[in-house]
């Protein structure tokens, strides 16, 4: 059986306070990018969202509002 990497835990599966910091890193350093490739997308109603569940959430509250 493969083991896992504390890295797949903390990215993949984040869970407790090593989690929370996980995702607010990826918020953090994912923003630049995440504003950019929202600024290419037409204006979306926030009924036709659909939120998969990957990452911190970050893009999310941005289409949100």
């Amino acid at each position: 059986m493969e083991q896992k990497s504390k890295d797949y835990f903390r990215y993949g599966e984040p869970k407790g306070a090593e989690g929370r910091e996980a995702l607010e890193s990826m918020n953090k350093n994912h923003r630049r990018l995440s504003e950019w490739g929202l600024s290419t997308l037409p204006l979306i109603e926030p009924g036709t969202i659909l939120d998969i569940g990957c990452g911190g959430g970050m893009q999310l509250s941005m289409l949100g509002g």
